[in-house]
């Protein structure tokens, strides 16, 4: 059987180039799953594997020898950042769903044919792919494809950052670029769960998407008044751990500074090192591509690090993991639902006004692949 499959190419002379290719799919390992693939999202994280961060207006189509293929030249700086890519064909798409239609022999994977599954794995912009079935998630096959397409990524990230939060002893959270499809998520769990919780957006649109949900704390960054309404939000919640999809520039600075003034306001607790509470901020994305640069006028009890689903999902037990899971599926239909502005068809990425579309990552806009579609 051959394989479409979408895969990105950063050459050593900085040059980039996206492609379809086609792959011979080879026999499958005990615990693998052959998917005929029905749909996958394009996440923030999907575009920055596929551009390296280029914009599509940069792009512009060839054809040689291996075909069609939509090309880009990164600056020296840009490249020298994704240096650890030279030469190497990624596979674009990090989750979706689809049909098992084969499987390896392990009774695990045996069991799953003919099963519609969702799944977090590299290469799901192809219109077959092979996963392991330990990292599915097993669906209804009455399920809407477009709900099961977003099943693993978003779902298990809202759920796994409450449980960070209840393993790390904070009582509330704050999230930022809160009107996402993943934001959404969270606030609805998070009322499902009576978690107090702090929206960060950065527009009105994004402001009214959350109170349509209606999300309590909506703290707009681009307001003058932002950071007096950012310091009630955070007496009012308790909040001491934040979430940032925004990954750069001052925002987390102005995040734990907010903390630590809500915290003397709130419990009178103050000294020449600050709070003794612990403040915890992690980045998870990176909608802002600048440094992040911020003051120390939060006191001493603060920390800053990086949280990526896939590692925080390897801290928790079996158990665990599979509860999640459980309540997502239980739960797809309301609490993890997702929308999305359109749908596309592979053939349609290798258009750069296609990508320009999808690069549209605003409130509602993410975009399906669906590999068979033919219309924008």
């Amino acid at each position: 059987m051959i394989a479409r499959r979408l895969v990105s190419r950063l050459e050593r002379d900085g040059s980039l180039r996206l492609r379809l290719r086609n792959e011979e799919i080879g026999s499958l390992a005990p615990n693998a799953l052959l998917l005929k693939v029905d749909a996958a999202p394009i996440n923030p994280a999907d575009l920055k594997a596929m551009l390296c961060n280029l914009e599509p207006d940069a792009l512009y189509a060839v054809h040689d020898a291996a075909g069609e293929a939509l090309c880009g030249n990164l600056p020296p700086e840009l490249a020298k950042a994704f240096g650890w890519r030279l030469g190497v064909d990624m596979p674009l798409g990090n989750e979706g769903t689809g049909i098992v239609i084969a499987a390896g022999e392990a009774d695990s994977a045996q069991q799953l044919i003919g099963k519609r599954v969702s799944t977090a794995t590299r290469g799901m912009y192809s219109d077959h792919c092979i996963v392991d079935c330990n990292d599915c998630l097993v669906l209804s096959s009455s399920s809407p494809v477009e709900l099961c397409a977003a099943a693993f990524v978003n779902p298990m990230t809202a759920l796994a950052m409450l449980e960070t939060m209840r393993n790390g002893g904070h009582n509330g959270l704050l999230l930022t670029a809160a009107a996402s499809n993943l934001g959404k998520m969270v606030n609805r769990l998070c009322e499902a769960e009576g978690v107090p919780l702090v929206n960060i957006v950065r527009s009105d649109r994004a402001r009214d998407a959350l109170l349509e949900l209606g999300a309590d704390h909506i703290c707009n960054s681009s307001d003058p008044n932002f950071r007096d309404h950012l310091i009630n939000a955070l007496v009012e919640t308790g909040a001491t751990i934040a979430f940032d999809a925004t990954g750069g520039g001052a925002l987390a600075g102005q995040i734990l500074h907010a903390m630590e003034v809500a915290l003397a306001r709130s419990a009178g607790i103050s000294g020449p090192y600050g709070s003794t509470i612990g403040k915890q901020l992690y980045i998870f994305g990176g909608l802002d591509p600048a440094p992040v640069t911020f003051p120390r006028n939060f006191g001493m009890a603060w920390n800053i690090g990086g949280w990526l689903l896939q590692s925080e999902l390897m801290k928790f037990s079996p158990a665990t993991v599979a509860a999640m899971k459980s309540y997502v599926r239980d739960r797809l239909g309301d609490i993890f639902s997702s929308e999305f502005a359109g749908t596309i068809g592979l053939e349609q990425m290798l258009r750069p006004d296609t990508l320009q579309a999808c690069m549209d990552i605003r409130t509602g806009g993410k975009w399906l692949v669906k590999p068979n579609h033919h219309s924008l």
